[in-house]
Formats: structure tokens, sequence, C-alpha cells
């Protein structure tokens, strides 16, 4: 069986690191993917050889023997070059990269689910901290309140900016995964962004309005206020967080 060079089929260079490839695997899986071509044997035998060259190169231990065999195929080459100097041998050389598949390289990568509780965590974290943070500023909270109201101030913030952190970042790192450029990773954290206001802006107000409306009777819309925006805030920062992680 004559050797395959995956290394060129990936169009990058024997010494890329797991970032490229796993980009140009990324790359190559949207344009062969037998969903987007129908009916097309080529690239469905395309797709399996794509497939395979990723398990290789994607496994450590795989791509060191490989590398070994790429490196005889190589010196193999050189020497049929060497003993046949008026025959140019055919040596496969990486494809140039384009600059749309460098920018690939910084591509938000994930190996973990897209719903993940640590966002969840660090939503109810940050909303905490912000709303407790909040309830102690006069300006944003003019008056005192008693230990039990500063005490469901935070829980309403939490339920909200969890809940926000938690499909926030879900939304964003589905957005990232696929961006091949900047504008589609700013559209990403957009996109990650509107959905945690969203989610904390139906959140919060309704955790108000259950935890105050039921026991507390005054300053209902001070409880608002600082709970939403403590939420609101934690979400989208929780967001942030959770789409840059590469997986655990």
């Amino acid at each position: 069986m004559a050797f395959q060079d995956y290394f060129a089929l990936f169009g990058v260079s024997p010494v890329a690191n797991e970032n490229e490839i796993r980009s140009a695997y990324r790359r190559l899986v949207l344009q062969f993917h037998p969903d987007r071509n129908p009916n097309d044997p080529k690239a469905e035998e395309k797709f399996k050889e794509i497939s395979v060259a990723y398990e290789v190169l994607s496994d450590p231990k795989a791509r060191a023997e490989y590398s070994l065999k790429y490196a005889a195929f190589q010196d193999s080459l050189r020497q049929r070059q060497i003993s046949s100097p008026g025959e140019k041998a055919a040596v496969p050389k990486p494809k140039p990269v384009r600059a749309r598949e460098k920018a690939a390289i910084f591509r938000y990568e994930f190996d973990g689910p897209i719903l993940h509780e640590k966002d969840a965590a660090w939503g109810i974290a940050l909303s905490v901290v912000l709303c407790t943070l909040a309830a102690r500023n006069p300006l944003l909270y003019p008056a005192q309140s008693s230990a039990v109201v500063m005490f469901f101030l935070p829980v309403s913030a939490a339920i909200g900016g969890g809940t926000a952190g938690l499909i926030g970042a879900s939304f964003a790192r589905a957005f990232l995964s696929v961006a091949d450029n900047w504008p589609k990773v700013f559209l990403g954290y957009s996109v990650g962004a509107l959905v945690s206001l969203g989610a904390s802006f139906l959140l919060c107000p309704f955790a108000v309005l259950v935890i105050y409306g039921l026991f507390f009777s005054t300053r209902f819309y001070d409880h608002l206020f600082v709970s939403t925006l403590s939420g609101s805030l934690g979400g989208v920062l929780a967001m942030i967080l959770g789409s840059r992680r590469k997986g655990d």
C-alpha cells in the first residue's frame, strides 16, 4: 500500500502543533462531509481518508510512529533523486496555507460538552459577589436592609446569573467552535452575550418577584434593579470565561 502523506493532506508542516492539525481537520471535514456532498463517492472517500489521518495525527503515540515512517519515506524520495538525477521525484509538498486558514489556527476548540456545569458555577459566584458589592453601594442601593433581605438578594441574582452563564456560554461555544475568522469570533461572543442578558433579564425579575413579592413588600424595585444588574453582569462574565475554555 502506498504511503499516505497526512501532513500534505491537511496542508500543514510535519512540525505542526495540535491546534493547527485540529483546525485543518475541522476545515476539511466541513468541506468534504457527506451531508454537504450527497451522492459524491469521491467526497465520501476523501472524508474517510481525512478521518483516518486525524486519528493518527491527534494521538501522540500514533503520530510519533507515523513521523518515523514519514521520515523514512522522505529519505527514500531523496535517495531516489540522488540515484536518478535526471528524474524529478514527485515529492509531495504541504499546500500553502491561505490567510483565512491561518486565522483558523486561533479558533477556539472545545473537547468537552457544550453544556458545562462550571459555567453555571461561575455565573452564580460572580453574580453573588457583584450583588453583594452593589448592595453595599449607596448610589445603587441607598437604604440599609435587614440581614434576611441581604441574604435573599444575592440568591435572586444567582438564579439569573447562573442560568445566564450556563446558556450563554453554551451558545457562544457552539458558534466559536466553527469560527474561522475574527468576525465570526466576535459574532460568537455577541450571541453569547445577548443570550446571557436575555436569560438574566427574564429570570432575575422572576426570582425577585417570587422571593420579595411573597415575603417582602417594600423596596421591590430597588431589589429588582440590583438583582438584575448583578445577574446580567455575572452571566455575561461567566459566558466569557466559559467560552474560552478548551475542554476538560
